[in-house]
Protein backbone atom coordinates (compact mmCIF):
# COMPACT_ATOMS: atom_id res chain seq x y z
CA UNK A 1 0.00 0.00 0.00
CA UNK A 2 1.20 3.51 -0.95
CA UNK A 3 1.77 5.75 2.05
CA UNK A 4 2.80 9.14 0.28
CA UNK A 5 -0.66 11.29 0.77
CA UNK A 6 -2.57 12.94 -1.89
CA UNK A 7 0.01 11.87 -5.01
CA UNK A 8 -2.07 12.42 -7.63
CA UNK A 9 -2.65 16.91 -6.32
CA UNK A 10 1.45 16.54 -5.56
CA UNK A 11 2.10 15.44 -9.21
CA UNK A 12 -0.40 17.92 -10.87
CA UNK A 13 1.31 20.50 -8.83
CA UNK A 14 4.89 19.38 -9.28
CA UNK A 15 4.24 20.01 -13.27
CA UNK A 16 2.40 22.96 -12.68
CA UNK A 17 4.64 24.90 -10.51
CA UNK A 18 7.97 23.79 -11.67
CA UNK A 19 9.42 27.17 -13.29
CA UNK A 20 8.39 29.10 -10.02
CA UNK A 21 10.10 26.52 -7.72
CA UNK A 22 13.20 26.06 -9.48
CA UNK A 23 13.68 29.74 -9.33
CA UNK A 24 12.71 29.63 -5.58
CA UNK A 25 15.08 27.15 -4.97
CA UNK A 26 17.63 28.91 -6.81
CA UNK A 27 18.29 25.82 -9.40
CA UNK A 28 19.29 27.65 -12.40
CA UNK A 29 20.16 24.89 -14.65
CA UNK A 30 24.99 25.42 -15.34
CA UNK A 31 25.96 27.10 -18.17
CA UNK A 32 26.81 25.71 -21.59
CA UNK A 33 30.44 24.98 -21.25
CA UNK A 34 33.33 24.24 -24.14
CA UNK A 35 34.13 20.48 -24.11
CA UNK A 36 37.76 20.11 -22.22
CA UNK A 37 40.84 19.47 -24.19
CA UNK A 38 40.98 15.76 -24.99
CA UNK A 39 44.41 15.42 -23.20
CA UNK A 40 42.50 16.66 -20.34
CA UNK A 41 40.82 14.74 -17.23
CA UNK A 42 39.79 11.20 -18.30
CA UNK A 43 40.63 11.38 -21.79
CA UNK A 44 43.98 8.81 -21.45
CA UNK A 45 44.26 5.37 -20.36
CA UNK A 46 45.57 4.17 -17.57
CA UNK A 47 45.46 3.93 -13.87
CA UNK A 48 46.52 5.38 -10.79
CA UNK A 49 45.30 6.13 -7.01
CA UNK A 50 44.76 10.04 -7.61
CA UNK A 51 45.73 10.85 -4.18
CA UNK A 52 48.23 13.25 -2.16
CA UNK A 53 48.73 13.16 1.39
CA UNK A 54 50.35 15.84 3.58
CA UNK A 55 52.40 15.83 6.66
CA UNK A 56 53.93 17.98 9.32
CA UNK A 57 50.79 20.69 10.52
CA UNK A 58 51.28 20.10 14.12
CA UNK A 59 48.10 19.02 14.87
CA UNK A 60 49.24 15.44 15.12
CA UNK A 61 46.78 13.58 12.59
CA UNK A 62 49.46 13.17 10.22
CA UNK A 63 47.13 14.73 7.50
CA UNK A 64 48.68 18.23 7.13
CA UNK A 65 45.36 19.83 7.00
CA UNK A 66 45.87 21.52 10.81
CA UNK A 67 42.10 20.78 11.74
CA UNK A 68 42.60 17.94 14.06
CA UNK A 69 39.79 15.70 12.31
CA UNK A 70 42.29 13.32 10.61
CA UNK A 71 40.24 13.88 7.06
CA UNK A 72 42.50 16.16 4.82
CA UNK A 73 40.31 19.16 4.19
CA UNK A 74 41.50 21.76 6.45
CA UNK A 75 37.43 22.44 7.69
CA UNK A 76 37.31 20.71 10.92
CA UNK A 77 33.74 18.44 10.35
CA UNK A 78 35.44 15.00 9.68
CA UNK A 79 33.73 15.14 6.15
CA UNK A 80 36.76 15.55 4.03
CA UNK A 81 34.45 17.65 1.65
CA UNK A 82 36.48 21.29 2.73
CA UNK A 83 33.05 23.12 3.32
CA UNK A 84 32.58 22.71 7.05
CA UNK A 85 29.19 21.48 7.12
CA UNK A 86 30.00 17.42 7.77
CA UNK A 87 27.94 16.66 4.37
CA UNK A 88 30.39 14.86 2.12
CA UNK A 89 29.25 16.76 -0.95
CA UNK A 90 33.28 16.19 -2.40
CA UNK A 91 34.01 13.15 -4.09
CA UNK A 92 37.69 12.27 -5.68
CA UNK A 93 38.45 9.68 -8.26
CA UNK A 94 41.55 7.64 -9.44
CA UNK A 95 42.76 8.16 -13.28
CA UNK A 96 40.26 6.24 -15.66
CA UNK A 97 40.73 2.98 -16.76
CA UNK A 98 39.41 1.74 -20.36
CA UNK A 99 38.54 -1.41 -21.66
CA UNK A 100 37.80 -1.60 -25.16
CA UNK A 101 34.46 -4.29 -25.57
CA UNK A 102 32.43 -5.73 -28.54
CA UNK A 103 29.22 -3.82 -29.60
CA UNK A 104 26.47 -3.57 -27.46
CA UNK A 105 22.68 -2.59 -26.33
CA UNK A 106 23.01 -1.80 -23.31
CA UNK A 107 25.22 -2.86 -20.26
CA UNK A 108 24.45 -3.67 -16.25
CA UNK A 109 26.82 -4.82 -13.69
CA UNK A 110 27.09 -7.17 -10.99
CA UNK A 111 29.58 -9.26 -8.79
CA UNK A 112 28.89 -13.22 -10.59
CA UNK A 113 31.58 -14.52 -9.07
CA UNK A 114 31.08 -13.66 -5.75
CA UNK A 115 34.78 -11.99 -5.68
CA UNK A 116 33.50 -8.66 -4.31
CA UNK A 117 34.05 -6.88 -7.58
CA UNK A 118 31.22 -6.12 -10.17
CA UNK A 119 31.22 -7.48 -13.45
CA UNK A 120 30.22 -5.81 -16.63
CA UNK A 121 27.60 -7.67 -19.05
CA UNK A 122 26.84 -6.59 -22.05
CA UNK A 123 23.85 -7.52 -24.08
CA UNK A 124 25.59 -8.18 -27.90
CA UNK A 125 24.21 -6.63 -30.98
CA UNK A 126 22.84 -8.90 -34.00
CA UNK A 127 22.52 -12.44 -33.65
CA UNK A 128 22.07 -14.83 -31.96
CA UNK A 129 21.07 -13.18 -28.88
CA UNK A 130 23.42 -13.65 -26.59
CA UNK A 131 25.24 -11.56 -23.04
CA UNK A 132 29.24 -10.86 -23.03
CA UNK A 133 30.77 -11.46 -19.29
CA UNK A 134 33.97 -9.53 -18.95
CA UNK A 135 35.10 -9.85 -15.93
CA UNK A 136 36.03 -7.48 -13.25
CA UNK A 137 40.17 -7.68 -12.96
CA UNK A 138 39.44 -5.71 -9.23
CA UNK A 139 41.41 -2.74 -10.44
CA UNK A 140 38.90 -0.93 -12.60
CA UNK A 141 39.46 -3.01 -15.67
CA UNK A 142 37.71 -5.90 -17.10
CA UNK A 143 38.89 -9.04 -18.60
CA UNK A 144 38.91 -10.03 -22.66
CA UNK A 145 37.64 -12.01 -24.44
CA UNK A 146 34.31 -12.43 -22.50
CA UNK A 147 32.31 -15.35 -21.55
CA UNK A 148 30.11 -15.16 -24.68
CA UNK A 149 26.32 -16.98 -23.39
CA UNK A 150 23.60 -17.39 -26.10
CA UNK A 151 19.93 -16.90 -24.91
CA UNK A 152 16.81 -16.44 -26.36
CA UNK A 153 15.53 -13.21 -27.80
CA UNK A 154 15.30 -10.83 -25.20
CA UNK A 155 14.43 -7.08 -25.06
CA UNK A 156 15.81 -5.91 -21.41
CA UNK A 157 17.70 -7.70 -19.16
CA UNK A 158 18.81 -7.00 -15.09
CA UNK A 159 21.39 -8.47 -12.80
CA UNK A 160 20.47 -9.33 -8.98
CA UNK A 161 21.02 -12.53 -6.62
CA UNK A 162 17.65 -14.06 -6.77
CA UNK A 163 18.96 -17.21 -4.59
CA UNK A 164 21.28 -15.52 -1.84
CA UNK A 165 24.24 -17.01 -2.73
CA UNK A 166 26.76 -13.86 -3.48
CA UNK A 167 26.45 -14.29 -7.14
CA UNK A 168 24.18 -12.02 -9.47
CA UNK A 169 21.59 -14.06 -11.35
CA UNK A 170 20.76 -12.91 -14.94
CA UNK A 171 16.94 -11.82 -15.61
CA UNK A 172 15.91 -11.41 -19.16
CA UNK A 173 12.61 -9.47 -19.86
CA UNK A 174 11.90 -11.97 -22.95
CA UNK A 175 10.64 -10.63 -25.82
CA UNK A 176 6.73 -11.89 -27.28
CA UNK A 177 3.77 -12.91 -25.46
CA UNK A 178 2.94 -13.23 -22.73
CA UNK A 179 4.88 -10.95 -20.72
CA UNK A 180 7.07 -12.83 -18.67
CA UNK A 181 10.79 -12.90 -16.49
CA UNK A 182 13.01 -15.62 -17.33
CA UNK A 183 16.07 -15.80 -14.80
CA UNK A 184 19.12 -18.00 -15.18
CA UNK A 185 20.94 -18.45 -11.93
CA UNK A 186 25.16 -18.05 -11.87
CA UNK A 187 27.03 -20.92 -11.21
CA UNK A 188 30.80 -21.40 -10.98
CA UNK A 189 33.10 -19.76 -13.44
CA UNK A 190 30.89 -17.65 -15.06
CA UNK A 191 27.87 -20.60 -15.63
CA UNK A 192 24.36 -19.98 -16.25
CA UNK A 193 21.90 -22.17 -15.18
CA UNK A 194 18.65 -23.16 -17.41
CA UNK A 195 15.69 -20.72 -17.70
CA UNK A 196 13.21 -20.82 -15.22
CA UNK A 197 9.84 -18.62 -16.40
CA UNK A 198 7.66 -16.21 -14.52
CA UNK A 199 4.41 -14.68 -16.09
CA UNK A 200 4.66 -10.78 -15.41
CA UNK A 201 2.48 -7.64 -15.91
CA UNK A 202 3.33 -6.23 -18.84
CA UNK A 203 6.70 -4.01 -18.30
CA UNK A 204 9.14 -2.45 -20.67
CA UNK A 205 11.47 -1.54 -17.32
CA UNK A 206 13.17 -4.12 -15.26
CA UNK A 207 15.51 -3.88 -12.35
CA UNK A 208 16.85 -6.10 -9.32
CA UNK A 209 17.78 -5.38 -5.31
CA UNK A 210 16.44 -7.14 -2.51
CA UNK A 211 13.14 -5.05 -1.30
CA UNK A 212 12.50 -7.28 2.05
CA UNK A 213 15.69 -7.60 3.52
CA UNK A 214 15.97 -11.81 2.93
CA UNK A 215 19.26 -11.25 0.96
CA UNK A 216 17.55 -12.55 -2.26
CA UNK A 217 16.47 -9.91 -4.78
CA UNK A 218 13.17 -8.84 -5.95
CA UNK A 219 12.62 -8.42 -10.09
CA UNK A 220 11.25 -5.08 -10.28
CA UNK A 221 9.21 -4.05 -13.39
CA UNK A 222 7.14 -1.30 -15.01
CA UNK A 223 5.36 0.01 -18.47
CA UNK A 224 6.30 3.29 -19.22
CA UNK A 225 2.41 4.23 -20.86
CA UNK A 226 0.38 2.87 -17.99
CA UNK A 227 -1.96 4.52 -15.89
CA UNK A 228 -1.52 4.90 -13.27
CA UNK A 229 2.46 4.18 -13.33
CA UNK A 230 3.31 1.70 -10.93
CA UNK A 231 6.41 -0.49 -9.91
CA UNK A 232 5.55 -4.08 -9.57
CA UNK A 233 7.68 -6.13 -6.97
CA UNK A 234 8.67 -10.17 -8.00
CA UNK A 235 10.04 -12.38 -5.39
CA UNK A 236 10.88 -16.15 -5.29
CA UNK A 237 12.41 -18.60 -2.77
CA UNK A 238 15.66 -19.12 -4.71
CA UNK A 239 15.00 -20.90 -7.66
CA UNK A 240 14.18 -18.34 -10.18
CA UNK A 241 10.46 -18.32 -10.32
CA UNK A 242 8.71 -15.33 -9.06
CA UNK A 243 5.23 -14.01 -7.93
CA UNK A 244 3.86 -10.61 -7.11
CA UNK A 245 5.30 -9.72 -3.97
CA UNK A 246 3.71 -6.14 -4.21
CA UNK A 247 2.28 -2.72 -6.60
CA UNK A 248 3.06 0.97 -5.65
CA UNK A 249 1.82 3.76 -7.40
CA UNK A 250 4.34 6.36 -7.95
CA UNK A 251 3.17 8.67 -10.54
CA UNK A 252 4.84 9.75 -13.64
CA UNK A 253 8.35 9.66 -14.51
CA UNK A 254 11.00 9.54 -17.41
CA UNK A 255 14.01 8.10 -15.72
CA UNK A 256 14.86 5.88 -12.69
CA UNK A 257 16.96 3.72 -10.75
CA UNK A 258 17.07 1.43 -7.61
CA UNK A 259 19.76 1.61 -4.71
CA UNK A 260 19.84 1.67 -0.95
CA UNK A 261 18.94 5.82 0.06
CA UNK A 262 18.86 5.14 3.77
CA UNK A 263 21.05 2.57 4.72
CA UNK A 264 18.45 -0.27 5.84
CA UNK A 265 18.26 -3.52 4.55
CA UNK A 266 15.52 -3.11 2.00
CA UNK A 267 15.99 -1.63 -1.59
CA UNK A 268 14.75 1.84 -2.44
CA UNK A 269 14.11 3.53 -6.00
CA UNK A 270 14.43 7.07 -7.18
CA UNK A 271 11.89 8.15 -10.11
CA UNK A 272 12.47 11.22 -12.29
CA UNK A 273 11.37 14.07 -14.77
CA UNK A 274 14.35 15.87 -15.91
CA UNK A 275 12.55 18.75 -17.83
CA UNK A 276 10.92 19.96 -14.72
CA UNK A 277 13.48 18.60 -12.65
CA UNK A 278 12.62 16.76 -9.77
CA UNK A 279 13.29 14.07 -8.09
CA UNK A 280 11.54 11.58 -6.26
CA UNK A 281 13.23 9.24 -3.52
CA UNK A 282 10.58 5.87 -2.93
CA UNK A 283 11.56 4.22 0.23
CA UNK A 284 11.44 0.21 0.34
CA UNK A 285 8.92 -0.75 3.42
CA UNK A 286 10.39 -4.27 3.62
CA UNK A 287 7.32 -5.88 2.22
CA UNK A 288 7.68 -5.04 -1.27
CA UNK A 289 5.76 -1.27 -0.99
CA UNK A 290 7.56 1.92 -1.63
CA UNK A 291 6.70 4.90 0.27
CA UNK A 292 7.60 8.88 -0.70
CA UNK A 293 10.29 10.54 0.88
CA UNK A 294 10.79 14.27 0.14
CA UNK A 295 11.25 15.41 -3.15
CA UNK A 296 14.60 16.67 -4.22
CA UNK A 297 15.29 19.38 -7.32
CA UNK A 298 18.49 18.94 -8.56
CA UNK A 299 19.62 19.93 -11.73
CA UNK A 300 17.95 19.49 -15.51
CA UNK A 301 18.94 15.79 -16.25
CA UNK A 302 18.20 13.29 -18.52
CA UNK A 303 19.89 9.90 -16.92
CA UNK A 304 19.48 8.95 -13.15
CA UNK A 305 22.05 6.31 -11.66
CA UNK A 306 22.33 5.64 -8.07
CA UNK A 307 25.88 4.53 -6.19
CA UNK A 308 27.09 4.42 -3.39
CA UNK A 309 29.95 6.79 -3.63
CA UNK A 310 31.67 7.03 -0.25
CA UNK A 311 30.95 3.42 0.93
CA UNK A 312 28.79 4.69 3.96
CA UNK A 313 25.52 2.63 2.94
CA UNK A 314 23.41 4.80 1.32
CA UNK A 315 23.73 5.64 -2.52
CA UNK A 316 24.78 9.40 -3.76
CA UNK A 317 22.30 10.65 -7.11
CA UNK A 318 24.40 10.71 -10.19
CA UNK A 319 22.96 12.41 -12.98
CA UNK A 320 24.13 13.77 -16.45
CA UNK A 321 23.73 17.05 -17.50
CA UNK A 322 22.56 17.85 -20.95
CA UNK A 323 23.77 20.03 -23.40
CA UNK A 324 27.26 19.21 -21.22
CA UNK A 325 27.42 15.94 -22.34
CA UNK A 326 30.75 14.76 -20.47
CA UNK A 327 29.78 15.88 -17.23
CA UNK A 328 28.07 13.99 -14.08
CA UNK A 329 26.65 15.64 -11.44
CA UNK A 330 26.88 13.94 -7.66
CA UNK A 331 24.67 14.83 -4.94
CA UNK A 332 25.48 13.10 -1.64
CA UNK A 333 23.17 11.23 0.04
CA UNK A 334 23.46 12.27 4.28
CA UNK A 335 21.17 12.03 7.01
CA UNK A 336 19.07 14.63 5.50
CA UNK A 337 18.60 13.35 2.12
CA UNK A 338 20.39 14.19 -0.73
CA UNK A 339 22.76 17.60 -0.52
CA UNK A 340 21.52 20.15 -2.71
CA UNK A 341 24.81 20.90 -3.06
CA UNK A 342 25.95 19.50 -6.61
CA UNK A 343 29.45 18.20 -7.17
CA UNK A 344 30.81 18.18 -10.64
CA UNK A 345 32.84 15.60 -12.33
CA UNK A 346 33.95 16.39 -15.93
CA UNK A 347 35.10 13.34 -17.75
CA UNK A 348 34.71 12.31 -21.12
CA UNK A 349 31.16 12.34 -23.36
CA UNK A 350 29.21 9.44 -22.57
CA UNK A 351 25.73 7.38 -23.58
CA UNK A 352 25.36 5.41 -20.37
CA UNK A 353 25.91 6.02 -16.84
CA UNK A 354 26.21 3.51 -14.46
CA UNK A 355 27.76 2.68 -10.59
CA UNK A 356 29.25 -0.32 -9.21
CA UNK A 357 32.07 -1.62 -7.00
CA UNK A 358 34.87 -2.84 -9.36
CA UNK A 359 37.25 -2.99 -7.32
CA UNK A 360 35.78 -4.93 -3.94
CA UNK A 361 36.79 -1.65 -1.86
CA UNK A 362 33.67 -1.16 -0.66
CA UNK A 363 33.04 2.31 -2.33
CA UNK A 364 30.84 1.82 -5.78
CA UNK A 365 32.87 3.88 -8.96
CA UNK A 366 31.86 5.40 -11.87
CA UNK A 367 31.08 4.04 -14.93
CA UNK A 368 30.34 5.71 -18.27
CA UNK A 369 30.09 4.33 -22.06
CA UNK A 370 31.77 7.03 -24.38
CA UNK A 371 30.72 8.26 -27.21
CA UNK A 372 32.67 7.21 -30.87
CA UNK A 373 34.32 4.11 -31.78
CA UNK A 374 35.62 1.73 -30.59
CA UNK A 375 33.00 0.74 -28.04
CA UNK A 376 34.43 0.64 -24.71
CA UNK A 377 33.88 1.07 -20.98
CA UNK A 378 35.81 3.74 -19.07
CA UNK A 379 35.71 3.39 -15.27
CA UNK A 380 36.60 6.28 -12.81
CA UNK A 381 37.97 4.27 -9.13
CA UNK A 382 36.33 6.24 -6.40
CA UNK A 383 39.39 7.31 -3.61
Amino acid sequence: MLRSANLPCMRRLVALCAASAVLALGCEDPPIEELPDPGGPGETLGSGDGSTSETGDGDGDGDGDGDGDGDGDGDGDGDGDGDGDGDGDRFGFASPVTTEVFAFNDLQLGDLDADGCADLVLSGTGAPPRINVYASDCDGGFLAPPITHELTTFTGFALGDLDADGRADLLLQSSGAPPRIDAHLSSANFGLGPSTTSEAFTYDQLWAIDMDGDGRSEALTSQSDATPRSINSWTGSGDGALTLLASAEVGSFDAAAVGQLDGDLFGDVVTGLGDVPVVNPWLGQGDGNLSSAELFWPFTFSIIALGDLDGDGRSELLTDVPGNDWRVSIYANTDRGFSPTVHDFAGVSFTRLRSADVDGDGSDDLIVTPTGMPPRVIVWKSN
